[in-house]
């Protein structure tokens, strides 16, 4: 298998891993657009070329939101797909993840997560729910619909930001749509 082919299989395997292509051939770079590859070095590659391509990809890197949210359940630290959880719920100090296959819960507080969590498109709707804006179907009145088909409560204190940052202004008449 060539480079290209397994950046094609890459994609497909895993899309959202970053692809920095060396080779020989600048031919194939046009080519090598196909896998959204951040850069492309063409050998013989300098030390300032290679450093640059790093930097640069090391930056952007540190500019997007976490992949994981890092929690300790029964002693033991484990790694929560972002994209995976559609919602997160206070039961006075314990935390619920609900994700698509299952829950995890730990001990935590709702507004740490909020403010750790702003900027990967999680969503304050009530005192007791962050929603993943991913997973927000719909929203009419004071409910919101997930893709699973879960029904959260929105208070009146959330519901400008919620109308704000989650995309969705499609607002219904009536609840019973939902």
């Amino acid at each position: 298998m060539n480079g290209l082919e397994t950046a094609g299989q890459l994609r497909c395997l895993h899309p959202d891993t970053d692809i920095i292509f060396l080779t020989e051939a600048a031919e194939y770079v046009t080519e090598g657009y196909r896998y959204h590859a951040f850069d492309f070095l063409i050998k013989p590659v300098s030390m300032a070329r290679l450093q640059d391509v790093i930097g640069r990809y090391l930056e952007e890197r540190m500019k997007r939101p976490a992949d994981f949210l890092n929690v300790s359940v029964s002693r033991s630290q484990v790694q929560l797909p972002l994209n995976e959880i559609r919602y997160l719920e206070s039961q006075k100090r314990k935390i619920i993840a609900h994700m698509g296959r299952d829950d995890t819960g730990f001990y935590g507080r709702l507004d740490q997560l909020e403010d750790l969590l702003k900027d990967s498109g999680f969503i304050r709707c009530h005192q007791s729910y962050l929603v993943n804006s991913r997973h927000i179907r719909r929203f009419a009145g004071t409910l919101i619909r997930l893709s699973d088909g879960t029904a959260l409560p929105v208070s009146r204190t959330y519901m400008k930001k919620i109308k704000e940052r989650s995309g969705k202004d499609r607002i219904g008449k009536e609840e019973e749509a939902l």
